[in-house]
Protein backbone atom coordinates (compact mmCIF):
# COMPACT_ATOMS: atom_id res chain seq x y z
CA UNK A 1 0.00 0.00 0.00
CA UNK A 2 1.17 3.33 -1.10
CA UNK A 3 2.10 5.86 1.49
CA UNK A 4 0.00 9.31 1.43
CA UNK A 5 1.76 12.12 2.54
CA UNK A 6 -0.11 15.85 3.24
CA UNK A 7 1.18 18.71 1.13
CA UNK A 8 3.93 20.10 3.34
CA UNK A 9 6.86 22.83 3.14
CA UNK A 10 10.23 22.42 4.18
CA UNK A 11 11.21 24.90 7.32
CA UNK A 12 13.12 28.41 6.54
CA UNK A 13 13.17 31.71 7.82
CA UNK A 14 10.67 33.91 9.32
CA UNK A 15 10.83 36.59 7.04
CA UNK A 16 8.01 38.87 6.16
CA UNK A 17 7.69 38.77 1.79
CA UNK A 18 8.57 41.95 1.83
CA UNK A 19 11.87 41.89 4.05
CA UNK A 20 12.69 38.66 2.05
CA UNK A 21 12.37 40.30 -1.22
CA UNK A 22 15.19 43.29 -0.07
CA UNK A 23 17.33 40.80 1.41
CA UNK A 24 17.55 38.80 -1.65
CA UNK A 25 17.93 42.17 -3.77
CA UNK A 26 20.75 43.72 -1.52
CA UNK A 27 22.45 40.33 -0.54
CA UNK A 28 21.59 37.29 -2.31
CA UNK A 29 24.74 35.25 -1.50
CA UNK A 30 24.54 35.82 2.07
CA UNK A 31 21.34 34.95 2.23
CA UNK A 32 21.14 31.94 0.14
CA UNK A 33 24.67 30.48 2.21
CA UNK A 34 22.34 31.68 5.70
CA UNK A 35 20.07 29.92 5.20
CA UNK A 36 21.76 26.58 3.90
CA UNK A 37 23.75 26.92 6.82
CA UNK A 38 20.97 27.02 9.19
CA UNK A 39 18.14 24.86 7.05
CA UNK A 40 20.04 22.80 5.19
CA UNK A 41 19.95 21.67 1.45
CA UNK A 42 15.70 22.75 1.19
CA UNK A 43 14.23 25.49 2.42
CA UNK A 44 11.19 27.69 1.85
CA UNK A 45 11.14 31.46 1.84
CA UNK A 46 8.18 33.81 0.67
CA UNK A 47 8.89 36.41 -1.45
CA UNK A 48 6.69 39.48 -3.02
CA UNK A 49 5.44 38.21 -6.57
CA UNK A 50 6.84 35.49 -6.30
CA UNK A 51 4.83 34.34 -3.07
CA UNK A 52 6.13 30.52 -1.43
CA UNK A 53 9.32 29.22 -2.57
CA UNK A 54 11.32 26.38 -2.06
CA UNK A 55 15.46 26.32 -2.47
CA UNK A 56 17.12 23.49 -3.36
CA UNK A 57 20.72 23.06 -4.29
CA UNK A 58 21.58 19.50 -4.31
CA UNK A 59 22.06 17.89 -7.18
CA UNK A 60 19.97 14.54 -6.72
CA UNK A 61 17.00 17.56 -5.78
CA UNK A 62 17.99 19.55 -8.97
CA UNK A 63 18.00 16.38 -11.43
CA UNK A 64 14.44 15.28 -9.84
CA UNK A 65 13.44 19.14 -10.79
CA UNK A 66 15.02 19.32 -14.14
CA UNK A 67 13.58 16.04 -15.12
CA UNK A 68 10.14 16.22 -14.28
CA UNK A 69 7.21 16.56 -16.46
CA UNK A 70 7.31 20.13 -18.12
CA UNK A 71 3.27 19.87 -17.57
CA UNK A 72 3.67 19.69 -13.65
CA UNK A 73 6.91 22.10 -13.50
CA UNK A 74 6.30 25.23 -15.19
CA UNK A 75 9.73 27.36 -16.12
CA UNK A 76 8.62 29.97 -17.92
CA UNK A 77 6.31 31.15 -15.19
CA UNK A 78 8.95 31.21 -12.67
CA UNK A 79 10.37 33.97 -14.84
CA UNK A 80 7.17 36.15 -15.65
CA UNK A 81 9.07 39.11 -13.66
CA UNK A 82 11.16 39.68 -17.02
CA UNK A 83 8.28 39.35 -19.64
CA UNK A 84 7.44 42.83 -19.77
CA UNK A 85 11.22 42.82 -21.04
CA UNK A 86 11.54 40.02 -22.87
CA UNK A 87 7.85 39.91 -24.16
CA UNK A 88 5.00 37.36 -24.07
CA UNK A 89 6.61 35.41 -27.18
CA UNK A 90 9.81 35.23 -25.35
CA UNK A 91 11.22 30.98 -25.28
CA UNK A 92 11.91 31.68 -21.70
CA UNK A 93 8.33 32.72 -20.42
CA UNK A 94 6.50 30.31 -21.89
CA UNK A 95 6.17 26.64 -21.16
CA UNK A 96 4.69 23.73 -22.56
CA UNK A 97 3.84 23.35 -26.00
CA UNK A 98 3.64 27.47 -26.74
CA UNK A 99 7.92 27.04 -24.96
CA UNK A 100 8.13 23.84 -27.42
CA UNK A 101 7.08 26.09 -30.42
CA UNK A 102 9.19 29.17 -30.04
CA UNK A 103 12.13 26.46 -29.18
CA UNK A 104 11.85 24.79 -32.14
CA UNK A 105 12.39 28.02 -33.90
CA UNK A 106 15.87 28.67 -32.34
CA UNK A 107 16.89 25.11 -32.93
CA UNK A 108 17.95 26.47 -36.52
CA UNK A 109 20.17 29.19 -35.96
CA UNK A 110 21.91 27.49 -32.55
CA UNK A 111 22.09 23.74 -34.08
CA UNK A 112 25.72 22.76 -33.21
CA UNK A 113 26.89 22.21 -36.48
CA UNK A 114 26.05 26.26 -37.67
CA UNK A 115 27.99 27.94 -34.08
CA UNK A 116 31.31 27.31 -36.20
CA UNK A 117 31.31 30.09 -38.54
CA UNK A 118 30.95 32.68 -35.68
CA UNK A 119 34.22 31.54 -34.31
CA UNK A 120 36.43 33.98 -36.36
CA UNK A 121 33.89 36.60 -35.72
CA UNK A 122 34.06 36.76 -32.40
CA UNK A 123 38.32 36.45 -32.24
CA UNK A 124 37.89 39.70 -34.82
CA UNK A 125 35.60 41.26 -32.51
CA UNK A 126 38.00 40.63 -29.32
CA UNK A 127 40.91 41.45 -31.04
CA UNK A 128 40.04 44.89 -32.42
CA UNK A 129 38.29 45.92 -28.70
CA UNK A 130 41.58 44.73 -27.44
CA UNK A 131 43.62 47.04 -29.32
CA UNK A 132 41.68 50.15 -27.71
CA UNK A 133 42.65 48.82 -24.09
CA UNK A 134 44.81 51.37 -22.21
CA UNK A 135 48.06 50.13 -20.97
CA UNK A 136 49.94 49.74 -17.75
CA UNK A 137 47.52 51.45 -15.56
CA UNK A 138 43.92 50.13 -13.71
CA UNK A 139 40.93 49.65 -15.25
CA UNK A 140 37.66 48.30 -15.09
CA UNK A 141 37.91 45.48 -17.89
CA UNK A 142 34.14 44.12 -17.29
CA UNK A 143 32.66 47.69 -19.52
CA UNK A 144 35.66 46.39 -22.20
CA UNK A 145 33.78 42.84 -21.83
CA UNK A 146 30.19 44.06 -22.42
CA UNK A 147 31.32 45.92 -25.22
CA UNK A 148 32.59 42.88 -26.99
CA UNK A 149 29.55 40.58 -26.47
CA UNK A 150 27.83 43.67 -27.46
CA UNK A 151 29.48 44.11 -30.84
CA UNK A 152 29.17 39.69 -31.13
CA UNK A 153 24.64 39.93 -30.42
CA UNK A 154 24.63 42.84 -33.00
CA UNK A 155 26.54 41.38 -35.47
CA UNK A 156 26.19 37.30 -35.32
CA UNK A 157 22.55 38.21 -33.88
CA UNK A 158 21.27 40.81 -35.80
CA UNK A 159 24.02 40.64 -38.39
CA UNK A 160 24.35 44.38 -38.93
CA UNK A 161 27.99 45.11 -40.08
CA UNK A 162 27.77 48.61 -40.81
CA UNK A 163 29.20 50.45 -37.62
CA UNK A 164 26.60 53.68 -38.98
CA UNK A 165 23.49 51.11 -38.88
CA UNK A 166 24.62 49.70 -35.51
CA UNK A 167 25.57 52.72 -33.60
CA UNK A 168 21.55 53.61 -32.44
CA UNK A 169 20.38 49.94 -32.05
CA UNK A 170 23.87 49.73 -29.81
CA UNK A 171 23.17 52.38 -27.94
CA UNK A 172 19.59 51.92 -27.09
CA UNK A 173 20.37 48.61 -25.96
CA UNK A 174 23.08 50.24 -23.44
CA UNK A 175 20.63 52.63 -22.04
CA UNK A 176 18.07 49.61 -21.90
CA UNK A 177 20.70 47.80 -19.93
CA UNK A 178 22.04 50.28 -17.80
CA UNK A 179 18.63 50.52 -16.63
CA UNK A 180 17.91 47.11 -15.71
CA UNK A 181 21.15 46.38 -14.49
CA UNK A 182 20.80 49.19 -11.84
CA UNK A 183 19.63 47.54 -8.42
CA UNK A 184 18.48 50.90 -7.94
CA UNK A 185 16.11 51.03 -10.67
CA UNK A 186 15.21 47.36 -10.60
CA UNK A 187 14.53 47.57 -6.93
CA UNK A 188 10.98 49.31 -7.30
CA UNK A 189 10.04 47.26 -10.39
CA UNK A 190 10.43 44.54 -8.29
CA UNK A 191 8.58 45.16 -5.89
CA UNK A 192 6.35 46.42 -8.06
CA UNK A 193 5.62 43.51 -10.10
CA UNK A 194 5.62 42.55 -13.75
CA UNK A 195 1.78 44.34 -14.18
CA UNK A 196 2.46 47.49 -13.07
CA UNK A 197 6.28 47.82 -13.74
CA UNK A 198 5.92 48.77 -17.43
CA UNK A 199 3.25 51.49 -16.85
CA UNK A 200 6.57 53.60 -15.82
CA UNK A 201 7.49 56.30 -18.43
CA UNK A 202 10.84 55.45 -18.18
CA UNK A 203 10.41 51.67 -18.62
CA UNK A 204 8.20 52.30 -21.90
CA UNK A 205 10.48 54.87 -23.26
CA UNK A 206 13.58 52.28 -22.99
CA UNK A 207 11.45 49.38 -23.97
CA UNK A 208 9.78 51.37 -27.24
CA UNK A 209 13.27 52.54 -28.09
CA UNK A 210 14.63 49.35 -28.66
CA UNK A 211 11.49 48.20 -30.40
CA UNK A 212 11.46 50.89 -32.91
CA UNK A 213 14.84 50.08 -34.28
CA UNK A 214 14.19 45.98 -34.20
CA UNK A 215 11.23 46.22 -36.10
CA UNK A 216 12.56 48.22 -38.61
CA UNK A 217 15.63 45.96 -39.56
CA UNK A 218 13.09 43.08 -39.33
CA UNK A 219 11.58 44.58 -42.00
CA UNK A 220 14.96 45.81 -43.80
CA UNK A 221 16.09 42.60 -43.81
CA UNK A 222 12.76 41.02 -45.10
CA UNK A 223 13.10 43.45 -47.91
CA UNK A 224 16.28 42.26 -49.22
CA UNK A 225 16.08 39.33 -51.69
CA UNK A 226 18.91 37.65 -50.60
CA UNK A 227 18.04 37.26 -46.85
CA UNK A 228 17.80 33.58 -46.86
CA UNK A 229 21.31 33.29 -47.39
CA UNK A 230 22.89 35.17 -44.75
CA UNK A 231 24.21 32.94 -41.33
CA UNK A 232 22.83 35.42 -39.01
CA UNK A 233 20.18 34.76 -36.36
CA UNK A 234 17.98 37.11 -37.42
CA UNK A 235 17.67 36.54 -40.99
CA UNK A 236 17.20 32.38 -40.19
CA UNK A 237 14.60 33.28 -38.12
CA UNK A 238 12.48 35.33 -40.91
CA UNK A 239 13.30 31.98 -42.61
CA UNK A 240 11.46 29.88 -40.27
CA UNK A 241 7.75 28.47 -40.01
CA UNK A 242 5.74 26.83 -37.30
CA UNK A 243 5.38 23.29 -37.86
CA UNK A 244 1.45 24.30 -39.42
CA UNK A 245 3.53 26.19 -41.67
CA UNK A 246 2.90 29.45 -40.73
CA UNK A 247 5.50 32.09 -40.65
CA UNK A 248 6.70 33.61 -38.21
CA UNK A 249 5.72 36.71 -36.62
CA UNK A 250 7.79 40.23 -36.46
CA UNK A 251 6.72 40.41 -32.70
CA UNK A 252 8.15 36.51 -32.32
CA UNK A 253 11.04 37.49 -33.94
CA UNK A 254 11.17 41.26 -31.90
CA UNK A 255 10.74 39.05 -28.39
CA UNK A 256 13.67 36.21 -29.25
CA UNK A 257 15.87 39.00 -30.49
CA UNK A 258 15.49 40.72 -27.43
CA UNK A 259 16.02 37.71 -25.37
CA UNK A 260 19.31 37.08 -26.80
CA UNK A 261 20.37 41.07 -26.59
CA UNK A 262 19.47 40.81 -23.58
CA UNK A 263 19.95 37.33 -21.36
CA UNK A 264 23.10 36.43 -24.28
CA UNK A 265 25.09 39.85 -23.99
CA UNK A 266 24.72 40.60 -19.95
CA UNK A 267 25.42 36.75 -18.83
CA UNK A 268 28.21 36.12 -21.44
CA UNK A 269 29.41 39.34 -20.55
CA UNK A 270 29.59 38.68 -16.65
CA UNK A 271 31.00 35.26 -17.16
CA UNK A 272 34.01 36.39 -19.04
CA UNK A 273 34.54 38.78 -16.43
CA UNK A 274 34.37 36.54 -13.70
CA UNK A 275 37.02 34.47 -15.85
CA UNK A 276 39.58 37.64 -16.24
CA UNK A 277 39.40 38.88 -12.66
CA UNK A 278 40.29 35.27 -10.89
CA UNK A 279 42.92 34.17 -13.84
CA UNK A 280 44.50 37.65 -13.09
CA UNK A 281 44.80 36.95 -9.34
CA UNK A 282 46.02 33.34 -10.37
CA UNK A 283 49.05 33.73 -11.92
CA UNK A 284 50.37 30.11 -12.78
CA UNK A 285 46.41 29.39 -14.27
CA UNK A 286 47.42 32.39 -16.58
CA UNK A 287 50.96 31.78 -17.80
CA UNK A 288 49.24 27.32 -18.27
CA UNK A 289 46.48 28.70 -20.38
CA UNK A 290 48.32 31.05 -22.78
CA UNK A 291 51.10 28.50 -22.93
CA UNK A 292 48.75 26.04 -24.02
CA UNK A 293 46.67 27.82 -25.99
CA UNK A 294 49.85 29.18 -28.11
CA UNK A 295 50.60 25.50 -28.67
CA UNK A 296 47.17 24.98 -30.10
CA UNK A 297 45.70 22.47 -27.48
CA UNK A 298 41.96 23.58 -25.79
CA UNK A 299 41.40 21.16 -22.81
CA UNK A 300 43.15 23.22 -20.41
CA UNK A 301 40.81 26.86 -22.20
CA UNK A 302 37.90 24.12 -21.84
CA UNK A 303 38.75 23.71 -18.15
CA UNK A 304 38.65 27.55 -17.86
CA UNK A 305 35.52 27.94 -19.03
CA UNK A 306 33.79 25.62 -16.58
CA UNK A 307 35.74 26.56 -13.81
CA UNK A 308 34.93 30.47 -14.65
CA UNK A 309 31.35 29.46 -15.44
CA UNK A 310 30.86 27.03 -11.76
CA UNK A 311 32.67 30.10 -9.51
CA UNK A 312 31.33 33.00 -11.26
CA UNK A 313 27.66 31.47 -11.34
CA UNK A 314 26.50 34.27 -12.52
CA UNK A 315 22.80 33.26 -13.03
CA UNK A 316 22.39 32.16 -9.42
CA UNK A 317 18.84 30.61 -9.65
CA UNK A 318 16.53 29.38 -11.88
CA UNK A 319 12.51 28.16 -10.92
CA UNK A 320 9.86 26.05 -11.86
CA UNK A 321 6.16 26.93 -10.80
CA UNK A 322 4.36 23.43 -9.47
CA UNK A 323 1.31 22.98 -11.25
CA UNK A 324 0.74 19.67 -9.14
CA UNK A 325 2.07 18.51 -5.91
CA UNK A 326 5.88 17.06 -6.15
CA UNK A 327 7.32 15.04 -4.21
CA UNK A 328 10.54 16.06 -3.04
CA UNK A 329 12.75 14.81 0.03
CA UNK A 330 9.92 12.28 0.88
CA UNK A 331 7.43 15.52 0.90
CA UNK A 332 4.80 16.39 -1.06
CA UNK A 333 5.31 19.98 -2.12
CA UNK A 334 1.82 21.73 -2.55
CA UNK A 335 0.98 22.85 -6.00
CA UNK A 336 1.12 26.77 -7.07
CA UNK A 337 4.69 26.60 -4.40
CA UNK A 338 7.44 28.02 -6.53
CA UNK A 339 10.90 25.88 -6.72
CA UNK A 340 13.93 27.69 -7.12
CA UNK A 341 17.21 25.83 -8.22
CA UNK A 342 20.49 27.95 -5.92
CA UNK A 343 23.16 26.86 -9.01
CA UNK A 344 25.43 29.05 -6.83
CA UNK A 345 24.98 26.89 -3.48
CA UNK A 346 25.56 23.98 -6.06
CA UNK A 347 28.77 25.17 -7.20
CA UNK A 348 30.16 26.10 -4.10
CA UNK A 349 28.87 23.38 -1.72
CA UNK A 350 32.46 21.97 -0.22
CA UNK A 351 30.86 18.24 -1.03
CA UNK A 352 31.06 18.50 -4.52
CA UNK A 353 33.82 20.91 -4.95
CA UNK A 354 36.69 20.70 -1.73
CA UNK A 355 37.31 24.72 -1.47
CA UNK A 356 34.70 25.48 -3.60
CA UNK A 357 35.75 29.63 -3.20
CA UNK A 358 39.35 28.74 -4.96
CA UNK A 359 39.61 29.23 -8.85
CA UNK A 360 40.84 25.83 -9.99
CA UNK A 361 40.49 25.07 -13.24
CA UNK A 362 42.19 21.74 -13.19
CA UNK A 363 39.46 20.13 -11.14
CA UNK A 364 37.73 20.15 -14.71
CA UNK A 365 40.88 18.20 -16.08
CA UNK A 366 39.46 14.93 -13.63
CA UNK A 367 36.62 12.78 -15.11
CA UNK A 368 33.47 13.61 -13.04
CA UNK A 369 30.02 11.47 -13.17
CA UNK A 370 27.50 14.19 -11.16
CA UNK A 371 25.59 15.67 -14.05
CA UNK A 372 23.66 17.72 -11.84
CA UNK A 373 26.44 19.46 -10.01
CA UNK A 374 27.90 21.74 -12.64
CA UNK A 375 24.41 23.54 -13.92
CA UNK A 376 25.21 27.06 -15.41
CA UNK A 377 22.68 26.65 -18.31
CA UNK A 378 20.17 24.83 -16.26
CA UNK A 379 19.20 21.05 -17.40
CA UNK A 380 16.44 19.09 -18.90
CA UNK A 381 14.40 20.26 -21.68
CA UNK A 382 14.60 24.13 -20.64
CA UNK A 383 18.51 23.66 -20.41
CA UNK A 384 19.41 27.55 -21.94
CA UNK A 385 19.61 27.22 -25.84
CA UNK A 386 22.46 29.61 -26.56
CA UNK A 387 24.50 27.60 -24.00
CA UNK A 388 26.93 25.92 -26.59
CA UNK A 389 27.26 29.58 -28.47
CA UNK A 390 28.20 30.97 -24.94
CA UNK A 391 30.84 28.71 -25.11
CA UNK A 392 32.13 28.92 -28.20
CA UNK A 393 32.29 32.49 -27.32
CA UNK A 394 33.55 32.43 -24.03
CA UNK A 395 36.79 30.30 -25.45
CA UNK A 396 37.06 32.49 -28.29
CA UNK A 397 37.43 35.81 -26.51
CA UNK A 398 39.66 34.07 -23.82
CA UNK A 399 41.94 32.74 -26.61
CA UNK A 400 42.61 36.03 -27.59
CA UNK A 401 43.02 37.97 -24.59
CA UNK A 402 45.40 34.92 -23.51
CA UNK A 403 47.58 36.21 -26.67
CA UNK A 404 47.24 39.62 -26.88
CA UNK A 405 47.55 40.62 -23.10
CA UNK A 406 49.27 39.68 -19.70
CA UNK A 407 47.13 40.72 -17.02
CA UNK A 408 48.08 41.83 -13.37
CA UNK A 409 45.28 41.97 -10.45
CA UNK A 410 45.25 45.36 -8.77
CA UNK A 411 44.08 44.48 -5.03
CA UNK A 412 46.02 41.71 -3.59
CA UNK A 413 42.48 39.39 -2.81
CA UNK A 414 39.54 38.42 -5.47
CA UNK A 415 37.01 41.04 -5.77
CA UNK A 416 33.76 40.18 -3.54
CA UNK A 417 30.51 39.44 -5.26
CA UNK A 418 27.75 42.37 -6.25
CA UNK A 419 24.50 42.33 -7.44
CA UNK A 420 23.96 43.31 -11.13
CA UNK A 421 19.84 42.80 -12.06
CA UNK A 422 19.74 39.04 -12.52
CA UNK A 423 23.10 38.42 -12.52
CA UNK A 424 26.25 38.03 -9.62
CA UNK A 425 29.26 40.40 -10.64
CA UNK A 426 32.75 40.94 -9.73
CA UNK A 427 32.10 44.11 -6.99
CA UNK A 428 34.90 46.48 -8.47
CA UNK A 429 33.93 46.00 -12.16
CA UNK A 430 37.16 43.50 -12.68
CA UNK A 431 40.38 45.96 -11.72
CA UNK A 432 43.20 44.76 -13.84
CA UNK A 433 46.07 46.14 -15.27
CA UNK A 434 47.02 45.06 -19.02
CA UNK A 435 49.86 45.03 -20.83
CA UNK A 436 50.47 43.92 -24.13
CA UNK A 437 51.95 40.01 -24.22
CA UNK A 438 55.20 39.48 -26.14
CA UNK A 439 55.12 36.62 -28.97
CA UNK A 440 56.51 33.72 -26.41
CA UNK A 441 54.97 32.72 -22.44
CA UNK A 442 58.73 31.91 -22.08
CA UNK A 443 59.98 34.61 -22.30
CA UNK A 444 57.38 36.00 -20.09
CA UNK A 445 58.24 34.24 -17.50
CA UNK A 446 61.71 35.08 -17.33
Amino acid sequence: MLERRSPALPPGPPWSPAGATLRWLLRPVATMEGCRARYGDVFTVRFLHEGTTVMISHPEDVQRIFTADPAVVHAGEGRRLMAPIFGENSVVCLDEEPHQAQRRLLLQPFHGDRLSVYEDLVDEITRAELAKCEMGTPIKFAPVLRSIALDIIIRAVFGIDDPRRAAPLREATLQLLDFTSSILRMTPLMLLGPVRAPRIPMVRKLLNDVDTLIYEEIAARQADPDFPERPDVLSMLLTTEHEDGTPITPVEVRDQLVTLLIGGHETTATALSWGIERLSHSPQALARLRSEVMAGEEGYLDAVVKETLRIGSVLPVTSRVLKAPFELRRQTIPAGTMVTVCSFLTHHDPRIYPQPYSFRPERFLEPSTETYSWIPFGGGVRRCIGGSFAVLEMKAVLKAISEELRLEPVGSFPEPTARRAITLVPRNGCEVICRRATASPALEAR
